[in-house]
């Protein structure tokens, strides 16, 4: 069998079904306990981490590994110098905000805190990111610089990560 096939057969058992028919398993079976499910996805997860290569069925699990990044989860470090960071800001503020019109109330509302909030990252944009997390993972730093909140700025680093770990284009 190959990790392919074991990953479906996983997933399958993971979400209730039998794998070989595709019905749904029984309330009563052991493979319904939350525990066990949960257990299950973990096995998942990390088969899918150590093989980023094996397509499987479920696309958006896999999407969803960047999740798994602890970057920003590890001690706070920041190598960047005021002069760095002023250069950082300028660049940022020339890119000014493109979505102005027909906004929803929470985007005027996030807007007041972060003035870019739910603005599209832009190419440049996205390479400033990349280049400032080689030098800090401090997301109270990069959310007052890229004027977004930490949850977008930890989000899409996450994704920039993941991607250059496994060698795809962001």
């Amino acid at each position: 069998m190959d990790i392919k096939r074991t990953i479906e057969i996983l997933e399958h058992l993971a979400s209730g079904r039998s794998p070989k028919t595709g019905q749904l398993i029984n309330n009563e079976s052991v493979l319904n306990e939350r525990d066990v499910i949960r257990a299950l996805q973990i096995a998942i997860d990390q088969i899918k981490v150590t093989n980023p290569n094996i397509i499987t069925n479920n696309k958006t699990e896999r999407k969803d590994l960047y999740k798994e990044i602890d970057f920003f989860q590890k001690e706070k470090f920041n190598k960047l110098t005021n002069e760095d960071l002023n250069r950082l800001k300028n660049k940022i503020i020339k890119l000014g905000i493109l979505k102005t019109e027909n906004l929803a109330e929470y985007v005027i509302t996030a807007r007041k805190t972060y003035p870019r909030a739910y603005e599209e990252w832009s190419e440049i944009e996205k390479e400033l990111l990349i280049e400032a997390l080689k030098y800090t993972n401090d997301l109270d730093l990069l959310s007052e610089y890229f004027q977004r909140g930490k949850g977008s700025i930890e989000s899409y680093g996450k994704k920039i990560i993941f991607e250059s770990l496994n060698n795809k284009p962001h």
